[in-house]
């Protein structure tokens, strides 16, 4: 595949657009049925699905994150409409680039204290459906081979049914423009007390307006234009837009350690989804966690080791978390490990 139609015109096909550069793929224009006349995207243009222009055997690459279903739909209603299309998965493009770890192992699968830690990690998760998830996960990133992962959907993404009020006060790590707070609030109602960090700056600032066109559904609402991690520094974000990489090169940023901004807040529910972040975080919030034992939803697709070094982590913060596991997409995407404490389950 030398020349390629992205298909979806978001953060995520801003992403996917370098990734396929450097793998020497030309990208012809970018797919969205939102698009404007003459709208361009990264130079290049951002089209209607039916426009003339595309050619009838298109390669089209689906970069959206969709539910596993949502995909199977979007795909078989793209396939019926242009039958020529080779239509493919951005995901699986993703997957293929996760990296082994960040800390602990050079990524041999035959390492004894990479199986160790694994096999205790599974044993945490407390019901048949999460170890099939989390077996599933491992067969996948063992062998590379996301086109064949076997994926389906439990419950909607970060909603924890089974521990009343338990988006009252709630730490929302990665904020993104409010989605999260929207989702909780079409759950819940109302929220007590809302802290979201979001470092990307013209993030923050749809974040800022989502949380004030919802005023009247949250008592207090605390945002913060930074990242979180296990210490205050200044760090840099690189890549595209809502999905940058806290590192060393991109845009320089504050990062906040949750233990120190939030001395006094008692947390009822942490959410994480910060590319690949999260054990940083989850060290920066030790105290919070061990006082309040929130419930968690912390993502856990970043980097191949993290489906068992966080379960382990938040373990051994609070040996009472029970944990659950669920993907909300495609190719391993979008899996999010759920920590409840027990005596909090209703």
């Amino acid at each position: 595949m030398n020349e390629v139609y992205i298909y979806g015109a978001g953060a995520f096909g801003r992403l996917m657009h370098p990734i396929l550069s450097e793998r020497k793929v030309s990208v012809l224009a970018f797919i969205d049925r939102a698009a404007r006349s003459g709208q361009t995207l990264l130079g290049l243009p951002v089209l209607n699905p039916n426009d003339a222009s595309i050619s009838a055997n298109a390669n089209v690459m689906i970069c959206i994150t969709l539910t596993p279903q949502a995909y199977k739909d979007l795909y078989s209603e793209l396939h019926s409409l242009h039958v020529g299309w080779q239509i493919s998965d951005g995901q699986i493009v993703v997957a293929k680039r996760i990296k082994f770890d960040k800390f602990n192992y050079a990524g041999d699968w035959s390492d004894p204290l990479v199986n160790t830690r694994k096999a205790n990690a599974r044993n945490l998760l407390r019901d048949d459906y999460s170890r099939t998830v989390f077996d599933n996960i491992i067969s996948a990133h063992r062998i590379r081979d996301y086109e064949n992962y076997d994926c389906s959907e439990k419950s909607p993404q970060y909603l924890i049914t089974n521990v009343p009020n338990v988006y009252s006060d709630v730490i929302d790590c990665g904020s993104y423009i409010g989605d999260t707070l929207e989702q909780i609030l079409h759950y819940s109602g109302t929220i007590n007390a809302y802290v979201g960090f979001e470092p990307e700056i013209e993030l923050f600032n749809r974040l800022v307006k989502t949380a004030d066109n919802n005023k009247n559904k949250v008592n207090q609402a605390i945002l913060f234009p930074c990242a979180v991690g296990n210490r205050g520094e200044m760090k840099h974000i690189d890549g595209a837009f809502g999905a940058g990489t806290v590192g060393n090169t991109g845009t320089a940023i504050q990062v906040v350690k949750l233990d120190d901004v939030l001395p006094k807040f008692a947390p009822t529910f942490i959410k994480m989804d910060i590319e690949g972040s999260e054990i940083e975080a989850i060290c920066g919030a030790e105290r919070l966690i061990r006082a309040y034992k929130p419930a968690l939803a912390v993502c856990v697709y970043h980097y191949i080791s993290d489906i068992w070094e966080i379960p382990l982590l938040l373990h051994e913060f609070n040996p009472d978390y029970s944990f659950n596991l669920d993907t909300h997409s495609t190719a391993t995407m979008e899996t999010v490990l759920y920590a409840v404490d027990k005596e909090a389950i209703k």
